[in-house]
C-alpha cells in the first residue's frame, strides 16, 4: 500500500508541476497544507512526514 501512495503521490508531484512550474507548486503545497492544518487529513499528512521512507525491495 506505502508503494502504491508514493506512486500516486510521484504523478501528482509530476502532474502538478507540469501545470504550474516548479515554483508555484512550492506556494501551493504550502497552501493546501495551511488548509488541511488541525483536520485529520492535515494530522495523517504530519504523520507520514515524519515516518522513515519505506526501504525498496
Amino acid at each position: 500500500m506505502a508503494e502504491r501512495v508514493a506512486s500516486v503521490e510521484a504523478e501528482f508531484y509530476a502532474a502538478f508541476g507540469n501545470i504550474l512550474g516548479d515554483e508555484a507548486v512550492t506556494e501551493s503545497l504550502d497552501l493546501l497544507r495551511r488548509l488541511v492544518e488541525g483536520r485529520p487529513a492535515g494530522e495523517a499528512l504530519n504523520r507520514r512526514m515524519q515516518a522513515p521512507l519505506p526501504e525498496k525491495s
